[in-house]
């Protein structure tokens, strides 16, 4: 298993997460391998709009590699 910490608070949207790749003249996609499935862009209002100009949606994908790590020591 591999930990990665990606910042203090667990994202809840693509673009607020740290693994999230979105640079000018680069195409957005997520280094974990998380991804929407079509019937997630479908289910938000605007999702096609959305995935064209940001990149995500709303919410994470349901296939988002994070796991929110509730307290422990660092």
């Amino acid at each position: 298993m591999i930990i990665l910490n990606v910042g203090d608070k667990f994202p809840k949207r693509c673009d607020y997460c740290p693994l999230f790749v979105d640079g000018f003249g680069t195409p957005t996609y997520c280094i974990a391998g998380g991804e929407y499935t079509d019937e997630e862009i479908e289910l938000e209002e605007d999702g096609a709009l959305n995935m064209y100009y940001d990149g995500c949606l709303s919410t994470r994908p349901k296939n988002c590699p994070l796991v929110e790590m509730k307290g422990g020591d660092k």
